[in-house]
């Protein structure tokens, strides 16, 4: 209540509506970069952003944001003349012929998360090795593997497997009449050489590729 000039009360009745800002937040993970509001993003983190709201007051978003990086991994392989065919698991190649005797293979898998893995693989085969080995349907599952490889198998005695530099990284005494659960999860993105022996002494041996 105020005093108007002729000296009477002026009642003024103020309505107030009090707006306050807005806040969300949006969860993302994407490969590589993500763009979001004009602005590329590299490299996981929170950022924010302030936008003008429908009732003209600000609101503030916070982007949470996971980027998974593209993977690409350079392999050599040496074979021997006497492991034809041989197929490289991850991408259903098979190598039937010793010509050409070096041979580059490039192939595109992806990682648990969805995003791209490019393999640059360099093959050479050379006239060595004892010819104890013979073509056998030998099935690897999930390819890529993340943490678990499984041998679909029932007939083996010994698994090994190998980086490509001819390290000898795991071997697993196998259980005949079983399929065989191998733990990947300690081995790094790359190729790999799994060594298969089966119960009657033949060998066979497979690539495969571990992706997480």
């Amino acid at each position: 209540t105020l005093v108007a000039v002729n000296g009477c009360d002026s009642i003024i009745t103020l309505h107030l509506t009090i707006r306050y800002p807005a806040y969300s937040e949006i969860m993302m993970s994407e490969c590589g970069s993500y763009t979001w509001h004009g602005r590329t993003y590299s490299t996981s983190g929170d950022y924010t952003d302030t936008l003008v709201a429908a009732n003209g007051c600000d609101s503030i978003v916070t982007l949470h944001l996971t980027i998974f990086p593209d993977v690409v991994t350079y392999d050599t392989l040496l074979l021997s003349v006497h492991d034809l065919p041989f197929t490289i698991e991850s991408a259903q190649i098979v190598i039937e012929s010793e010509e050409p005797a070096v041979t580059e293979y490039q192939y595109l898998l992806q990682t648990v998360h969805g995003c791209d893995s490019m393999v640059y693989l360099h093959v050479r085969i050379v006239d060595v090795g004892i010819e104890n080995r013979e073509p056998i349907e030998l099935n690897l599952y999930p390819v890529p593997a993340y943490s678990t490889l499984c041998v679909a198998h029932t007939d083996l005695s010994m698994i090994q497997i190998y980086n490509l530099n001819g390290q000898l990284l795991k071997t697993r005494n196998c259980m005949e009449g079983e399929v065989q659960m191998v733990d990947v999860s300690d081995l790094s993105n790359g190729t790999y050489l799994m060594v298969v022996r089966f119960s009657d002494g033949i060998i066979a041996r497979k690539l495969f590729n571990v992706l997480k």
